[in-house]
């Protein structure tokens, strides 16, 4: 059966929710797998619904994010709101101690082709520290941290240098040179 909807995703949700048994996943789960390359977006869509349900991220008034009428539409199709996000992060780290073995460190480029998950969540890995030391809500916690300190996680890929450090740069390289139109020898 191909069924054919039109309207707000809530309505359509609704609409799924009134037939007789809603259509699933062939593995009879509303769980989207984080490793079926094929439904990356709905994943991502999914994560990002937990997120804000578990308030990880702020609620706002955008018409994105969740409000109780989708909260309910999703309770409506059995939505797993608590799939233990734990698993997923220790299979990620699995990942990562895979890339180890085989490349000897674990600075995972953003766009690694053979699994690009895994450099993606290194880069959220480092997103989280950021926002927990900030004190915003974070999914890292001190568990986290030490399991990627030891397998020496690179947090900081690149120093940036505070604006006030370049301009004292900027005033030492005119003592010197007696201008400030740096230019580049090609």
């Amino acid at each position: 059966m191909s069924l054919q909807l039109t309207g707000t995703p809530e309505v359509e949700l609704i609409l799924l929710t009134s037939l007789p048994h809603p259509p699933r996943p062939p593995s009879g789960s509303m769980e989207v797998a984080s490793n079926d390359r094929t439904n990356d977006i709905l994943w991502a869509w999914c994560e990002l619904q937990r997120a804000q349900y578990n308030s990880t991220i702020p609620v706002s008034e955008s018409p994105h994010f969740l409000n109780g009428d989708r909260t309910l539409a999703l309770e409506a199709v059995e939505f797993p709101w608590n799939a233990d996000l734990n698993e997923v992060w220790e299979r990620h780290y699995e990942s990562l101690l895979d890339y180890k073995t085989e490349h000897g460190d674990v600075k995972v480029p953003r766009a690694y082709a053979k699994n690009p998950r895994l450099g993606d969540w290194v880069f959220e890995q480092r997103r989280q520290l950021k926002l927990k030391e900030e004190g915003k809500p974070s999914q890292m916690d001190e568990d986290k941290k030490t399991k990627l300190d030891r397998v020496g996680f690179v947090w900081k890929i690149r120093e940036r240098a505070d604006w006030n450090d370049r301009y004292e740069q900027l005033i030492d390289f005119k003592k010197e040179h007696g201008h400030t139109s740096k230019t580049r020898q090609v």
